[in-house]
């Protein structure tokens, strides 16, 4: 598949100002059924392709404008957090990124942790095959945590298979990947308190790869953010914030050129819900529109989850036996 130029009316530009050239993003993007087919050929061999969205940039041989996508490998890609007001478009990039990875792999391969107090959009996702656990309810939570706590380490000892010195990939060792989403880490905290919290996302967030633990967290602000946690973070979206602006400048690791198109976040517009700007934990930038997932596709999709499988039932020998003194 080729890139496609984009509509004159589907660019978002502003003045530039401290960015190199005007900054740009597709406002029209393509639907999610067009971008996982667009992965799947650009990046066949990457199994675990999480959607970002689409961008514009100029292309020098043939001095147009064309619309690429950009995406995390999430074998490399280890924590994301999304940061922006309400109502801006961030729980419909996560919808896209869990659709377009269950697209992808098996409930044996993929398997999602959702904290989301407060967000009954993902109450559907219960009974799913692909969710391990899900937490609702405040009274959930301290469960949930021992559970997950739990799981992290069995993970660490199966990968190092008993010797510290041996470290196994998830896959190799058939353990399927664990992506834990945060739906609001302010709802979280206050249940948790703030040092507890903060503990626990540093105990998510540090392990290493081959654990197979990945973390997605959602903020309305950078603040709201435990500092330790921002350290560890391989890339952050930002939509506009009017409260940390200042905070954004300092806090973002901006340490090479912005490409030319990419708008500083405290620069960009209010208008526009699901433009992003994303920072690599390398420096590099890119300001991007988010593939829009309507209600009445998630809810198709979530109505068609594979179930969980029952436990296992007990023969009627076996269960004569169980219950005979």
């Amino acid at each position: 598949m080729g890139q496609s130029t984009p509509q004159k009316n589907a660019v978002l530009s502003t003045e530039p100002s401290t960015d190199r050239g005007i900054g740009s993003a597709l406002l029209k993007t393509p639907s999610l059924t067009h971008t996982v087919r667009y992965l799947q050929e650009v990046a066949p061999q990457i199994r675990y392709r999480f959607p970002y969205g689409w961008f514009v940039q100029h292309n020098v041989q043939t001095q147009q404008l064309v619309a690429d996508l950009a995406f995390a490998d999430l074998d490399q890609t280890v924590n994301i957090a999304i940061i922006g007001p309400e109502h801006y478009g961030k729980t419909s990039l996560i919808f896209a990124g869990m659709m377009a990875l269950t697209v992808q792999r098996k409930p044996s391969e993929l398997q999602f942790v959702f904290f989301a107090l407060n967000h009954p959009d993902f109450l559907p996702l219960q009974p799913s095959a692909y969710t391990y656990l899900l937490i609702h309810q405040a009274d959930q939570v301290t469960e949930g945590i021992t559970r997950l706590r739990a799981e992290i380490q069995r993970r660490i000892e199966v990968a190092r298979g008993g010797n510290e010195s041996t470290q196994q990939d998830s896959a190799q060792i058939g353990m399927p990947m664990l992506v834990i989403y945060l739906a609001d880490v302010t709802a979280i905290g206050q249940e948790l308190g703030e040092e507890e919290f903060e503990d626990l996302l540093v105990l998510l967030m540090s392990q290493k790869p081959e654990c197979g633990v990945r973390v997605i967290l959602e903020s309305p602000t950078l603040a709201q953010v435990p500092p330790r946690c921002r350290t560890l973070l391989s890339d952050q979206m930002y939509g506009p914030s009017l409260s940390d602006k200042e905070d954004i400048e300092k806090e973002i690791p901006i340490n090479a050129p912005l490409r030319p198109g990419t708008i500083r976040p405290s620069r960009l517009p209010q208008d526009h819900p699901g433009v992003f700007t994303v920072i690599s934990d390398t420096g590099d930038g890119i300001t991007l529109r988010g593939v829009n997932v309507s209600p009445e596709i998630r809810h198709r999709w979530m109505a068609l989850q594979p179930a969980k499988s029952p436990p296992p039932s007990l023969s009627k020998a076996h269960r004569h036996a169980v219950h005979t003194p």
